[in-house]
């Protein structure tokens, strides 16, 4: 019976003092799929508002901060103002 418990103790001891390995987690689900269908959904709709010639529409997508370089043309300062 002693032997019993000290095997126990022993163990519990152990159990303690055994640093746990720490667990992967678990991977991302993977949406380059999804990512891929908006990015081409969102180019088409662009280049319908630019065939269009609809500017405010078609500078939506452009950052704030973006600048258009046009062929020996200084680049703007900011985005067209909406038309009257």
């Amino acid at each position: 019976m002693q032997t019993l418990l000290l095997l126990a103790a022993l163990a519990s001891a152990t159990a303690c003092i055994t640093p746990t390995l720490p667990t992967q987690p678990a991977a991302p689900p993977d949406t380059r799929a999804a990512d891929e269908a908006a990015t081409r959904a969102a180019d088409a709709e662009w280049v319908k508002a630019v065939a269009a010639k609809d500017t405010q529409q078609s500078t939506s997508y452009y950052a704030d901060t973006a600048q258009v370089f046009a062929p020996n043309a200084p680049p703007p300062s900011k985005k067209p103002s909406p038309a009257s």
